[in-house]
């Protein structure tokens, strides 16, 4: 397998020392954190984490096969781990680099990477929510016309990103990369490694409001992924109360891409879970994802899409190619058809996911099972109560909520008599329970809540015959 880099290159990628090198392999040609995932020829990269230090790992990672690995100052200035290290890179032909922070090396290496590919157009996606979804329909909507990498999952982090990095070939004329963060800072720290030369903010909502603080401070740290433009660079933000200050940009344009797209878009129908048909210039695309919310993403797509010189019918067949993503407003019809939406939640995909669900015609009752939004800080309170009224003005019939914060907010609303259920994160069997009691064919369910809250688990009670 070709090397990604060699241990010469990488040395001066992270302004690292070789303790030890082993020339016979040269370079490595994958990159791993985890040993468990090492492969035959890779880099390990030990991180430092709140309990765990990578560095315990090395040994299981060259038995895996990783043919250089990075170790920290730290590490390396306890005399024993030092003479260790040596002898692991002894007994496995390996070779170690001296940094002086693995994380930041890691981020180094990926940097120094990426400028080996000149000509590949970089797209980096942030934004409060749908950034997974946007990056999927952008991908779907692009390899029309170009060769696309993307980054997998969500690996979209301080680490996620790099390791996504490390994916690009010689053939990808197109990179597409999700931007995440959960800490101020993060943001700038993440786009050096990429330097997008196009960038998408899908939206400024609430998530993570409580590490930030407020939404304009969210719309500072997510303004950092237009930081490394250039004269020559695009961004392309969202109609908001923060879009003037996202437009400020020193280098690059950036343009707000509703308005942009409103002059080739005539109007919308929405199809309620099937998606919407969108009249784009002379023709009707058939867009499978439901929601305004889906909408907007692929707005920002087709503007994109625009500026990179893609046809109408390449922006009309990679919209139509979109598949849903797995608990991301995901349609599972039944004997009990259900909205899936349970990858994530923030006040913002809460309620555009309940204004979804209510807009959708049905045959029998409708059952929402609503779970607690994490990481809000002092707003959770706040946001639980408003997505309680939200619920209590619609049709939906019974009511189920699970985990302390929503309950608590619940026990405060007036519910217009309807039936409310109300469960603690350990009831999960109960919920499951109570849930199936009250199914019957026709019905339909929305599953919303956290990540941490796995409202997957009641996907068996859902698939039942009824």
């Amino acid at each position: 397998m070709k090397n990604l880099l060699s241990f010469d290159e990488t040395s001066i990628a992270v302004q690292g020392m070789l303790l030890k090198n082993h020339t016979k392999a040269r370079g490595f040609s994958s990159v791993s954190i985890d040993s468990r995932t090492v492969k035959d020829g890779s880099l390990f990269v030990p991180l430092r984490g709140e309990k765990q230090d990578g560095h315990r790992y090395i040994r299981s990672a060259l038995e895996k096969g990783a043919v250089l690995f990075f170790a920290d100052e730290k590490f390396l200035s306890v005399d024993s781990n030092k003479i260790k290290t040596e002898k692991l890179c002894d007994e496995f032909s390996a070779s170690c680099i001296q940094v002086k922070n693995t994380l930041a090396a890691l981020q180094a290496a990926a940097r120094f990477y990426l400028k080996k590919f000149p000509n590949l157009i970089k797209v980096g996606i942030t934004g409060s929510s749908g950034k997974t979804t946007t990056k999927e329909i952008a991908g779907a909507v692009l390899s029309q016309k170009f060769s696309v990498v993307m980054n997998k999952g969500n690996l979209n982090s301080e680490t996620g990103l790099p390791l996504s990095v490390f994916e690009v070939r010689d053939e990808h004329e197109v990179g597409i990369f999700e931007l995440g963060m959960n800490r101020k800072g993060e943001m700038k720290e993440i786009t050096s490694v990429l330097c997008p030369q196009f960038g998408i903010i899908t939206n400024i909502g609430s998530a993570h409001i409580g590490i930030l603080g407020s939404q304009q401070a969210i719309a500072e740290e997510k303004k950092q992924i237009f930081s490394f433009f250039d004269k020559d660079c695009m961004g392309f933000v969202p109609d908001c109360p923060f879009t003037d200050f996202l437009q400020a940009v020193p280098l690059g344009k950036v343009v707000c891409y509703e308005n942009t797209t409103l002059k080739n878009i005539k109007k919308i129908e929405s199809k309620g879970m099937y998606g919407s048909t969108i009249f784009y210039k002379d023709e009707e695309i058939c867009f499978p994802l439901a929601g305004n919310h889906n909408i907007k993403n692929a707005q920002a797509v087709i503007a994109l899409a625009e500026e990179l010189g893609l046809s109408v019918k390449e922006i009309k067949r990679g919209l139509e190619s979109v598949q849903p993503i797995f608990g991301r407003s995901q349609f599972m019809q039944g004997d009990v058809d259900c909205l899936f939406d349970c990858y994530n939640a923030n006040p913002d995909s809460m309620s555009a996911a309940l204004a979804v669900f209510s807009e959708t015609k049905v045959q029998g009752k409708k059952a929402a099972v609503l779970g607690s939004m994490l990481e809000l800080g002092k707003e959770s309170a706040a946001a639980h109560k408003k997505i309680c009224a939200q619920a209590a003005a619609s049709d939906i019939d019974f009511i189920y909520l699970f985990g302390k914060e929503i309950g608590d907010s619940g026990k405060n609303i007036n519910w217009n008599g309807k039936t409310v259920f109300y469960f603690d994160e350990s009831e999960m069997d109960a919920l499951g329970k109570a849930l199936d009691e009250n199914l019957h064919r026709g019905d339909f369910v929305l599953l919303k809540a956290s990540r941490g809250l796995a409202l997957e688990r009641l996907e068996p009670v859902l698939r039942r015959a009824r």
